[in-house]
């Protein structure tokens, strides 16, 4: 019977977290659809829910145009 390939990668999280306990915060990045990074800095002790749970960002992230301002007309905006 294999691991599921989420339960290999919290391993490895958990691994690199103890192997390194200075590192207080993670960073949950992603680029957008003009390159510019975004997403969410997240305490260590909150890693193992991303693996479980998932974790939300914006739906706005997809509703940009080409200078990287909001369009407005998705609803999706401020």
């Amino acid at each position: 019977m294999s691991v599921p390939p989420r339960a290999i990668q919290l391993n490895e999280a958990n691994a690199f977290l103890k192997k390194h306990p200075e590192v207080l915060y993670v960073d949950l990045l992603i680029a957008d659809m003009n390159g510019v990074v975004r997403g969410k800095r997240i305490e260590r002790t909150a890693l193992h829910k991303v693996y479980e749970k998932g974790i939300n960002l914006p739906a706005s992230l997809f509703a940009l145009d080409i200078n990287g301002s909001t369009v407005e007309s998705t609803g999706l905006g401020l």
